[in-house]
């Protein structure tokens, strides 16, 4: 797969993260939108997709000068043109950037590529969610409740700024070893995250359904009523 330079407009091999002529971040020609292989904003050098979701792709990246790793989520391109959407995306770098709880992703970086996708880079997380855990049996008691205790932290912390998840469940609890190799939780996917005391109305999408995971759901969101901090507490 080759790779274009927007300045000079060269075709280099897919080796090359920057163009030999000027030094400017070379751009994927592959016509799916994937980013391996491509450097984001001239220092986040993509190396494999590690999922994908409605919203986007979740890549797998390093810095280019640090020795850091990162997790990147890329907006899918024909959501560029979605108001909605892209305002869900803005909503949620902006509130993992001002939560330092240790029991949520942390932000590191945020910005739109030049074909308009939007990306957040966030920590790396090794694990898995409880979902998958729980799957193969049930936890052990005093496990379950330290882990749930933690979950409980994070979303103090969430609520203390007024930010109401949403979408609490299972599958947006990862798992991770702290320092000690002991098991501790993070908190995932504030993409539908509501801040308290900004515009509201019925919490809805365009579509009018209400947005969440109806099994986790309270059931003022089920009818997309007014929410405040208790639907979390329901879904918990």
């Amino acid at each position: 797969m080759a790779k274009t330079c927007p300045v000079c407009g060269g075709s280099y091999a897919d080796s090359n993260a920057f163009c030999p002529t000027d030094g400017t971040t070379l751009l994927s020609d592959s016509a799916s939108g994937d980013l391996v292989g491509s450097v984001i904003a001239n220092r986040y050098l993509v190396s494999a997709l590690l999922g994908e979701g409605g919203m986007g792709r979740v890549y797998l990246a390093r810095h280019v000068r640090l020795p850091q790793q990162a997790a990147i989520k890329v907006m899918h391109a024909q959501a560029v043109g979605n108001r909605s959407l892209r305002d869900r995306f803005v909503r949620e770098a902006r509130i993992l950037a001002s939560l330092q709880a240790p029991q949520v992703s942390r932000v590191y970086d945020a910005g739109a590529l030049k074909d308009g996708r939007l990306y957040l880079v966030m920590e790396l997380l090794q694990g898995e969610n409880l979902e998958a855990i729980s799957e193969r049996g049930p936890l052990a008691l005093g496990l379950a409740a330290r882990l749930l205790m933690q979950v409980c932290d994070g979303l103090i912390a969430a609520h203390d700024k007024g930010i109401v998840h949403r979408d609490l469940k299972p599958e947006n609890v990862f798992l991770v070893a702290d320092d000690e190799e002991r098991l501790m939780p993070k908190l995932l996917d504030f993409g539908i995250a509501k801040l308290m005391g900004g515009a509201t109305g019925g919490h809805k999408t365009r579509t009018g359904v209400p947005m969440g995971t109806p099994y986790y759901m309270s059931p003022e969101q089920c009818r997309g009523d007014k929410i405040d901090l208790r639907t979390d507490v329901y879904s918990f």
